[in-house]
């Protein structure tokens, strides 16, 4: 029988290390089944009201380019490793440097009750307007002008998160040049596997799975033959391959969807499966050793840290909600949708998934650590835990020790993890790249330039922006560090505007919007709080700095975005 003292060592205690790894995951698991089951059927049948017979745009515009009517396995692991990415992994992993309480919490619960219900319901929303992105199909919704805001925020939104995931990218190639076989030899397996799923028959499964095999195999063979380029542009092996991975988008972003992006991402969505499984089954093995290593609560996290709230919320990111998912929830994901009642599954049980990796990422750090002290080592300094390759580290290396008790190689291990993060960033930056050639399009359709709607042209000028804010030194600090408070802020901020044209939508259409309109509240105050937080203590103090202008410009157009957009709703609710 547990006493008041065993609870308040539980869930309270600096020193003790009762709390077990396993427990958190039994945790997280058990309450998203039920909220699938439960909450995710509630909203599909009386909130959103998905009509199962109603056509979808990927079957009325049918082009074999960008709408491809797709089984829903097929789109589910394409809209899941976009909306994934490293972000998951990398967010939560800084985050419990405040303790792994309110982290786990804020992951589970913002997960279930606003991140799944933003997915689900921009996914709708899109499907009910053609299939078209949020920033365009808002002037429907709330008012033409709502449009052009709408699409200021997401064209910079875009461009931070392909600049933040390049170097992301790079960063990871550098630190574990084990990766690089197997994520360049996946995108080969990828183009083969669309081929023979569209051009030979080949059933998805078989083609899928048989990639999927295969780069397993590459994986092993990286682990023995790891890959290092030398220090070709700028100097710098970083630079080098931040302009390699821009290239790359550059060209699979140019595509059909069916020839890399959906095959490969099936192969994403079923690696992560398989090292999921492994990873609890390596929890589970390891037993009574799971315990939790770091503290449950950190009031005074660290030197430097910024202020608990509102950061947790922003540093976490993808792992509880993001207003990129948005962008694939009205990007590329609705043109693939073969039946509107595959949108359950991939909108709300999508954002569940991405919320089980990141109590994955959470377990590895307050776990995977050989003892506190080397837990309080690694996160003394907020600046020491908040290096992106650290961050990452934290996770690869934490998995890689937990699967070593299933007889997997510490060395193999890391390879496995390495790879899914470097695969799952990789997935989504040139998706990201996609998606911002749509918007510039978009703009370009507006603004009566429509050359730059072409599908080269328009991928060729995103490209360009992105490469800008990747390649930016911002005053020595490396580029990623500096551009990730932006970018949480900057995500959360659409996050909020996505929920708030949600709740515009179905207060339209006579229908309940508490359970969207709560969320858009909690999250505009808290994402506005950061972001002028940062424009105010950091960025327009040091405007001197290079790269920093860059910051203030986005950051300030961002806020103004914000508040008129939420002037431009108002007004529409009052005239509905």
């Amino acid at each position: 029988m547990i006493n008041e003292r065993g609870i308040f060592i539980l869930f309270y205690s600096y020193h003790s290390y009762i709390m077990n790894g396993i427990l958190i995951a039994l945790f997280a698991i058990v309450l998203f089944l039920l909220a699938y089951k439960f909450y995710g059927t509630f909203l599909a049948e009386k909130i959103y009201q998905l009509e199962p017979d109603r056509e979808t745009p990927a079957h009325t515009y049918e082009d074999g380019i960008e709408y491809v009517p797709t089984s829903k396995e097929v789109v589910l692991g394409h809209h899941f490793t976009s909306i994934a990415g490293a972000a998951p992994i990398v967010g939560p992993a800084l985050a419990v440097i405040w303790g792994w309480v309110p982290a786990l919490l804020w992951i589970v619960f913002g997960t279930i009750l606003i991140g799944a219900v933003h997915d689900f319901g921009v996914l709708v929303t899109s499907m009910r307007n053609r299939g078209r992105s949020i920033g365009d199909y808002i002037a429907n919704i709330l008012s033409p002008g709502a449009r052009s805001l709408m699409m200021v925020v997401t064209f910079f939104l875009l461009a931070l998160v392909g600049s933040v995931f390049a170097v992301v990218i790079a960063i990871l190639f550098e630190l574990y040049p084990e990766t690089v076989i197997p994520i360049w030899s996946e995108m080969v397996l990828a183009i083969i596997a669309g081929f023979a799923m569209y051009k030979y028959d080949v059933g998805s499964y078989v083609a899928g799975l048989s990639a999927l095999v295969l780069m397993f195999v590459t994986i092993i063979i990286g682990a023995y033959y790891p890959v290092t380029i030398p220090a070709l542009i700028g100097g710098s092996v970083q630079t080098t391959w931040i302009v390699i991975v821009l290239i790359y988008g550059l060209f699979a972003s140019m595509l059909p969807v069916w020839t890399l992006l959906q095959p490969r991402d099936f192969i994403n969505a079923h690696e992560l499966y398989v090292l999921l499984a492994v990873f609890f089954v390596g929890l589970i093995a390891t037993g009574l050793g799971a315990d939790v290593v770091a503290p449950a609560f950190r009031s005074s996290a660290t030197s430097g840290a910024p202020p608990f709230y509102p950061f947790l919320f922003i540093v976490i990111a993808c792992g509880a909600i993001s207003g990129f998912h948005s962008l694939v929830a009205s990007g590329t994901t609705p043109k693939q949708i073969e039946k509107e009642e595959d949108a359950k599954a991939i909108g709300y049980g999508g954002m569940l998934l991405e919320g089980l990796l990141s109590t994955a990422a959470v377990i590895a750090t307050v776990v995977g650590f050989t003892s506190r002290d080397a837990w309080l080592q690694h996160y003394a300094q907020w600046g020491g835990a908040a290096g992106l390759g650290a961050k990452v580290s934290g996770f690869v290396e934490g998995a890689a020790m937990l699967v070593e008790s299933i007889g997997i190689p510490e060395f193999i291990g890391t390879t496995f993890f390495g790879v899914l993060v470097v695969s799952f960033a990789m997935t989504t930056f040139d998706t990201t790249v996609r998606l911002e050639r749509y918007v510039i399009g978009e703009i370009g359709e507006d603004y009566g330039v429509p050359s730059i709607s072409d599908r080269y042209i328009g991928t060729v000028l995103a490209i360009i922006v992105i490469g800008f804010l990747a390649l930016q030194s911002y005053g020595g600090a490396a580029a990623g560090l500096t551009l990730w408070p932006l970018f949480g802020a900057t995500n959360q901020i659409l996050a909020g505007l996505a929920l708030l044209t949600i709740s515009v939508w179905l207060y339209k259409n006579k229908r309940p919007t508490i359970y969207t309109v709560v969320p858009m509240i909690f999250m505009i105050i808290t994402a506005g709080s950061a972001m002028l937080y940062n424009l105010i203590t950091n960025w327009i103090p040091n405007i001197g700095q290079a790269g920093n202008i860059s910051l203030v410009i986005i950051g300030g157009v961002v806020v103004l975005c914000t508040i008129g957009l939420i002037y431009l709703a108002i007004q529409s609710f009052r005239q509905a």
